[in-house]
């Protein structure tokens, strides 16, 4: 059974919430801890391929040898995959070889049913005629997942009528899938595959980025909305604020617009790690800023070959895609990329602009949702660039005692995060604390 699709994931956040299926977790290590600390739910089990945890507890919750699961009924169970960055793939198989079950990645109740349920109001509506009334493309790119890209390419046709709409896929996409996504988009380009996926496959989204912007442009759009294949900006205003930020803020120098991102993943203490989830800006601008040679490296999980490394070099050696596109477009904007904290920040100051993504309303399933947002005594290094920090930085604040906060240089990648289960300690540590009197 392949994974949950957003249409059924609405059925089946429903029943979990009525309690008519179990909840199955697959991973009991760091991930497990991440997302229980966060969301701790009601699981029946977790399961482990590791002999030494079967038969233990983590939190309450036995934890089991993966055939225990061909023993469950699979129309009453759904599997959530907690090591999904690293073993989607093959945990998912594993999954399929016992049988029919659903699975998905970690989520939050609330969260899902809530923009699920905007999703499915929106979709119900009909679909508007295909006229361009704006110079505002927005660009999918991405490789095509059913029962999710369809219904952002339909959410997105909806909620902005009158934007170019392009999907940027692949070669090979089915002729059924292609159909359907010509029904939904005004323009489906197909890109060759690159060679080599690079690190973090920065590779095939170059390609399908730069691809599907060269069609806005050829269409005449001036602006132009780089967003993901599985991912969604579900907030009505967020495209026409966006816009706004672009006009009406001044880049620091040339004619050149502000680039407008998120703050979800991009990183305060990380040179040049801007987020690449999405980004408005004048198609121009955006399309130098996935501008980039094709990367030949072969590093499967770059926290795993990075973490011995300090956040600079870590930057330096740009491991990350967004570090990468960063300090490749510092270059072009006339900067000597010297990978420090104060010319980061300089540049986004000057050149972008940061929306926070619970404004955006974004929606992504990809690495679940409800995660940890507090950090553990002084650990700065997680921090986000987010709105309010970016805020501070475009209106000339004295940021000498943030700058001191993180020593790039020294503080390594493996560090860079606290570990849950400390969270979960200290957390559960109110509980010994005596209640206030009524």
């Amino acid at each position: 059974m392949p994974m949950l699709s957003w249409a059924s994931m609405r059925k089946i956040v429903a029943k979990a919430v009525r309690g008519d299926i179990k909840l199955i977790g697959w991973g009991a290590a760091g991930a497990f801890d991440i997302h229980y600390a966060a969301c701790p739910y009601k699981y029946a089990y977790l399961i482990d391929k590791n002999p030494e945890l079967q038969g233990t507890m983590l939190n309450g919750i036995p934890i089991l040898r993966p055939e225990m699961l061909a023993q469950e009924d699979p129309s009453k169970v759904l599997v959530v995959i907690f090591p999904h960055v690293l073993y989607a793939k093959e945990i998912g198989e594993a999954i399929d070889a016992m049988g029919s079950y659903w699975y998905c990645y970690p989520f939050e109740f609330s969260f899902v049913t809530d923009r699920l349920g905007t999703v499915a109001r929106t979709l119900a509506e009909p679909l508007p005629a295909k006229t361009v009334t704006s110079d505002t493309a927005i660009v999918v790119q991405g490789p095509f997942q059913p029962g999710v890209t369809d219904e952002i390419l339909g959410f997105y046709r909806r909620l902005y009528p009158g934007n170019r709409l392009i999907l940027s896929t692949w070669v090979g996409l089915s002729p059924d899938h292609c159909a359907l996504a010509e029904q939904l988009c005004h323009d489906v380009v197909l890109n060759e595959p690159p060679k080599s996926a690079g690190i973090s496959n920065r590779n095939y989204q170059t390609i399908s980025t730069c691809g599907g912007i060269d069609a806005a442009a050829a269409k005449g759009a001036r602006y132009v909305l780089k967003a993901r294949s599985d991912m969604l900006m579900v907030e009505k205003s967020a495209l026409p604020v966006m816009r706004q930020f672009c006009q009406e803020l001044p880049a620091g120098s040339g004619t050149r617009r502000r680039i407008v991102t998120t703050s979800m993943f991009s990183r305060r203490y990380l040179p040049y790690h801007f987020s690449d989830m999405f980004q408005f800006g004048e198609v121009d601008t955006v399309r130098e800023f996935y501008d980039i040679s094709m990367n030949v490296d072969a590093v499967s999980n770059i926290a795993i070959a990075g973490g011995s490394l300090t956040m600079a070099e870590f930057a330096r050696r740009m491991l990350p895609p967004e570090c990468e596109y960063g300090s490749n477009f510092a270059r072009r904007l006339g900067y000597e990329v010297d990978f420090s904290i104060e010319q980061y920040w300089e540049i986004a100051r000057r050149h972008f602009a940061i929306l926070d993504a619970s404004t955006l309303n974004m929606f992504w399933l990809k690495y679940g949702s409800g995660g940890i947002g507090c950090r553990i005594e002084d650990r700065l290094s997680c921090e986000p660039l987010d709105h309010m920090f970016w805020s501070r930085l475009s209106s000339g604040f004295n940021m000498s005692a943030d700058l001191a906060g993180v020593d790039i240089e020294r503080v390594k990648v493996s560090e860079m995060f606290a570990h849950p289960r400390a969270w979960v300690q200290w957390f559960s540590g109110f509980a010994d604390e005596p209640l206030p009197q009524a």
